[in-house]
């Protein structure tokens, strides 16, 4: 790159702090996730939807975290029909009728094959806030990754977007409890730092332990601190932090993958995260957690 550019991409960048610092927080990044399908203007999924967002905003904080479930699965009523019709000696067809919804649900079993058309308007959200944020932050964010989300993808069953202090995650399949391996990007501080064996081999050593320390907490959080042991009191800080709907063993899993992804993007640099839809970390050589 050369001189010129550096420069008109520095100007560039102080112009969008500026911004940030006159509009509010920008997101740091979003999928809108086309595998999950589209809705249309209509569509009952669209006001599940709204409902859906509504709930997260108003039930975040401030524990932090909260997962919603909107519309409906095969029921208890369903599985004993099921039993019941495997026991008969003849192929038997049950059609469930919900005028209310206007569609006609068709299980057809036989003694061998079940086969449901699941609820179409089935809707599943998350939202989580940095532990150390207060509960009116928290809020503010969820409510502002709602608003931005619905104008990024308008139409989208499932989308996820980041912020600094949150972020917000829908779809019409169930992912609570699994871990994200799809939705991933990275952040990093452009500067290089002096010793980047030392501070790479300290930043794996502070982030293992906060993982450790984050998935056996009910918070599934984590900050701390190390010393860099370079003669100068520069000391390195890190955070671990999952989605609460994840196990122990699964927060582990979710926030090691992360580390995995670490030398990719941020060795020696003098910070970097790793952020996904399950979990994310973050080093610096400067406090970036609220006390």
């Amino acid at each position: 790159m050369s001189s010129s550019q550096f420069t008109f991409s520095i100007y560039l960048l102080t112009f969008a702090l500026s911004l940030q610092t006159i509009f509010g927080a920008s997101p740091h990044f979003h999928f809108c996730l086309s595998s999950a399908g589209n809705f249309t203007t209509n569509d009952p999924y669209g006001s599940n939807l709204k409902t859906l967002l509504g709930n997260l905003h108003y039930q975040t904080p401030p524990q932090g975290l909260v997962s919603v479930q909107l519309g409906r699965t095969l029921s208890k009523l369903m599985f004993l029909l099921f039993v019941v019709v495997m026991l008969m000696p003849q192929p038997v067809r049950l059609v469930l009728i919900r005028p209310a919804m206007n569609f006609t649900n068709v299980a057809h079993i036989t003694k061998v094959q079940l086969y449901v058309s699941w609820y179409p308007y089935q809707t599943y959200g998350l939202a989580l806030c940095r532990r150390d944020i207060a509960a009116a932050d928290c809020k503010a964010c969820v409510n502002e990754a709602s608003n931005e989300i619905h104008r990024r993808c308008p139409y989208d069953k499932g989308a996820i977007i980041w912020y600094d202090n949150c972020l917000l995650k829908y779809s019409n399949k169930d992912f609570l409890g699994r871990i994200d391996n799809e939705n991933w990007f990275s952040l990093l501080n452009v500067k290089n730092v002096s010793e980047p064996t030392i501070v790479n081999q300290k930043t794996r050593e502070l982030l293992s332990q906060l993982a450790k320390g984050a998935s056996f907490t009910v918070k599934k959080y984590g900050v701390g601190e190390l010393n860099l042991g370079l003669g100068e009191s520069t000391k390195l800080y890190g955070l671990a932090q999952c989605t609460w709907d994840l196990s122990t063993t699964e927060c582990f899993q979710c926030l090691d993958d992360a580390m995995g992804q670490l030398p990719s993007c941020c060795d020696g640099k003098q910070g970097g995260r790793v952020v996904g839809g399950s979990c994310n970390i973050r080093y610096e050589i400067y406090p970036f957690v609220s006390a």
